[in-house]
């Protein structure tokens, strides 16, 4: 997995509105606040609003006045396969993906622990949703969390370059999958017609548009909406 350093870092911890001016407070956290590691790969808000952080020694939970850390304990059943930490996404109302070094993580934000480990190696990225519609890209194909099963499950062979991956491709709120090749203005559409029944009676769909008529270099995703810059720096 490629691995974005975020050496230093400064977090907004509040902000108000004073007469017609805008006034920003600041307020830094690092070890002096308990961070783990001032090496900061990921950061990531949850569904509660608490700051999640993630560094080359573990998890750090940030609540704008205490920090808690979490790192490996394989005295545990259950731990952090790694404490190198990719990134962070919320699996469902409940539950974090923690993707580390050797593998993913289901994390319960409620017990406050590791309750199911997931192996992958080499390059790979998790996209998912709220409703904890989650697919995985890595290099020999495309997976999804079966929840069912409650475990992840190879759909199709890919041929993506997935070391693009990261930054081109997202999981909706109606659950697909959007992938945007790279050097190109396609669109590549996966839907399944369920995520939580048996695997034998899943079904893939996978669907290729032009998006748009010039090779399209940045995209990015919330609410809804796609905003992307094509190679003529033109934003759309």
């Amino acid at each position: 997995m490629r691995i974005k350093l975020i050496a230093l870092f400064i977090m907004m911890r509040s902000l108000a509105a004073v007469a017609d001016n805008d006034t920003y407070f600041f307020s830094k956290v690092d070890y002096q606040q308990g961070l783990s590691n001032s090496a900061v790969l990921c950061l990531f808000q949850d569904n509660v609003g608490l700051m999640w952080f993630g560094t080359y020694d573990g998890v750090n939970c940030w609540d704008g006045k205490t920090m808690e850390v979490f790192r490996s304990d394989f005295s545990e059943s259950k731990t952090l396969s790694n404490n190198v930490i990719h990134s962070i996404s919320q699996a469902d109302n409940s539950c974090l993906w923690i993707s580390t070094h050797l593998g993913v993580n289901r994390f319960s934000q409620k017990a406050r622990q590791v309750v199911a480990n997931y192996d992958f190696s080499g390059d790979y990225y998790v996209h998912s949703n709220n409703k904890g519609n989650t697919w995985i890209l890595v290099g020999d194909g495309i997976y999804y969390y079966n929840t069912h099963h409650q475990r992840f499950i190879r759909v199709q062979t890919s041929v993506l370059p997935v070391d693009s991956m990261e930054r081109r491709a997202f999981a909706t709120d109606d659950g697909r999958l959007w992938v945007f090749p790279p050097s190109t203005g396609q669109i590549l559409n996966y839907s399944l017609n369920s995520f939580d029944t048996d695997s034998l009676s899943v079904k893939l769909s996978v669907s290729t548009n032009k998006f748009h008529s010039k090779v399209i270099e940045d995209i990015f995703y919330q609410n809804g909406i796609f905003c992307f810059v094509d190679c003529d720096k033109d934003l759309y």
